[in-house]
Parts: C-alpha cells; structure tokens; sequence
C-alpha cells in the first residue's frame, strides 16, 4: 500500500514539474492559427483579432470576447475558439452560405436564418421575390416549380409572385402564369416539351412563354 502511494505521488510531482509552465508560470500566447472558408467575409480582420492577442497569457485569453469579434462580420455565422496549450489558439470558421436572395434584400441559407449586408456581390443566386407572400411560401412554391421543371432538366433562377401573378425566370425561358393553376399550365407544358423545342430558333436566347390563355400558350 506504502508503495502504490509513493508511486503515485512521485507521478503526480512529475507530471506537475512537466506542465509547472503550463499551470504556475507564465504562457504568453505565440501562435495563432485559422481554420475555414473566406469566400465573402473579411479574413484579413480575422487575422488581426487573432494576431492581437500574441503575447497575452494563455489563462487570461477570453474565448468569448474573440468569439464575438470575429462574428460580428455578417459572412461569419459561427466561430469556434480554441486553446491550445501552452501556447496557441485555433479560429475554426463556419462562413454564412447564402441559399438565394429574398425581395432583393437579404440572403437566406438553408436553415431559414438571413443576413442583410450592405452589398450583394453574389451575382449566380436564386432570386425569389413576393409582395404578399412570406419567404417560406415562396421557397417551398420554389421547389414545387423546381420539382416539375426537374423532368425535362430545367432550372429555375429567379421566381416572382405579385398577388396570383407568378413569373418564373430559367436560363431559357421566362414563363408567366396565374398562380390559382400554375401546376395545372407547367404540366400541359412540359407534356409537350419536346415537340415544342424543335419548332423553336435556336438562335433566340430567352424566350417569353405566356401560360395564362385557357387553352395552350403564347410564345414571343
């Protein structure tokens, strides 16, 4: 029993003369280092907050206060901060990933949660827009569109919706179509899809296709 108890004590000695730096001296911070995408957000900001707090000691390191630095870039949804020991803290970045642009004024992710930035530099963004409908009717009307228009490989890159108006913009076409039936008119269209592309020129970039006639549609 005396044995095991001299065993451990001189391990715990040992192990406390290893890390006597890391628990009673001075561990002044000398490496910083980031993890993550910086597509939209500042990672040069980034860099100086973490750079600003070289030299700090290690135990008065606020992870809480860096944290909130880093995030209040708009680009930057989460950020992850870790100590290191004896001498380093990891910036693990989680960048916002906008899913499409709501009534030009801000973007929304997947998860429904939106930024509003002062620019708006992603150009190649699903654009959804609505005078009276919420965001969250309009993207799942989106994937109603989508999912129909999915069958003959189209893809929907802007959709707009003023009262039962709705516009559907494709790289292709521009439909127009009353929402109280728009299902209804998509189908009798893409129905007969192939037989409509090979009466079309080709050389015409975008078409307007108009829905709304009780039989058939309109093409210009």
């Amino acid at each position: 029993m005396k044995n095991i108890f001299s065993i451990s004590l001189f391990l715990i000695i040992s192990i406390g003369i290893y890390n006597y730096s890391i628990f009673f001296g001075t561990n002044p911070i000398k490496h910083v280092y980031k993890e993550g995408t910086f597509t939209y957000s500042n990672e040069t900001n980034v860099d100086n907050i973490l750079k600003s707090y070289i030299s700090h000691e290690l135990y008065e390191i606020n992870l809480r206060e860096i944290k909130n630095l880093i995030e209040e870039d708009i680009w930057i949804k989460n950020a992850q901060i870790i100590l290191d020991p004896p001498d380093i803290i990891i910036a693990k970045i989680s960048e916002f990933k906008p899913l499409y642009l709501w009534n030009n004024s801000f973007y929304v992710d997947d998860k429904g949660v939106s930024i509003s930035p002062t620019e708006f530099p992603i150009k190649n963004i699903l654009k959804i827009t609505s005078n009276n409908d919420t965001q969250e009717a309009m993207y799942n009307l989106y994937l109603s569109v989508q999912r129909l228009f999915s069958v003959i490989n189209i893809d929907v890159i802007e959709l707009s919706k003023n009262n039962d108006m709705m516009v559907i913009l494709t790289p292709q076409y521009r439909f127009s179509v009353r929402h109280n039936n728009f299902d209804l008119k998509l189908n009798e269209f893409i129905s007969v899809y192939d037989q409509f592309i090979l009466t079309q020129d080709p050389i015409k970039i975008r078409k307007n296709i108009d829905l709304r006639y009780p039989t058939g549609f309109a093409v210009q």
